[in-house]
């Protein structure tokens, strides 16, 4: 992974205050442990993490929890290892959080898909080189290499391109973002099925494989 990626970029206003809480975030820490597991959330050897994963909040609408940044290393994480996007802009590039960490990085690119649909409340991010490609090579949506991850450009991009997709549930690559992929859909466990009947239909048993 390049040097320059893993890190926020947008303008980040964070609060320290106590763990999100949501009915479906053990099962939402669940997923995120299998990902790990199979390699596609992990750090890399230069202590950049890469991965997130993040749920629509029950009680506002406009709000997201999402795993904190750097928690890349860390193979199961507690609420504490979340926080709330109470609030984020992707025409200022701002996102506001409160909880025990700061938001990922890639908390504007979550904020641009939960914003083009109301229906989608599970988003995942996940690298994987051989996916990645396998995904290119079969003409999936994917957002202009030369738009780079956690920027303005790059979220009103996926903003349109999910709006346009019309599906409640879908995936795309991030050409801009080395080896990195997206997926979406209503519910922890529709994204869950998402992701796993895309590795089984390419036949990717983890990250390099």
């Amino acid at each position: 992974m390049k040097a320059e990626e893993g890190y926020v970029k947008y303008n980040a206003v964070h609060h320290n205050g106590d763990a999100p809480c949501h009915q479906d975030l053990a099962l939402l820490g669940s997923m995120r442990t299998e990902l790990y597991d199979l390699g596609f959330i992990g750090e890399y050897d230069n202590g950049i993490s890469y991965g997130n994963i993040s749920i629509r909040d029950t009680s506002d609408n406009n709000c997201f929890i999402i795993s904190g940044t750097g928690t890349g290393k860390t193979r199961c994480l507690g609420s504490s290892g979340y926080c709330l996007v109470t609030e984020f802009n992707i025409y200022s590039n701002l996102v506001e959080s409160i909880g025990p960490l700061q938001a990922s990085s890639e908390s504007m690119t979550h904020g641009a898909i939960y914003m083009a649909h109301s229906s989608i409340n599970c988003v995942i991010h996940i690298h994987s080189r051989i996916l990645f490609h396998a995904l290119l090579a079969d003409n999936s949506f994917s957002t202009p290499v030369d738009l780079a991850y956690g920027t303005p450009e790059l979220a009103v991009f996926v903003t349109n391109l999910v709006s346009n997709i019309s599906k409640d549930k879908a995936l795309f690559v991030m050409k801009g973002h080395e080896d990195g992929i997206f997926i979406y859909a209503q519910s922890v466990m529709e994204t869950r099925s998402l992701f796993f009947d895309t590795i089984r239909d390419f036949k990717i048993t983890d990250k390099d494989n």
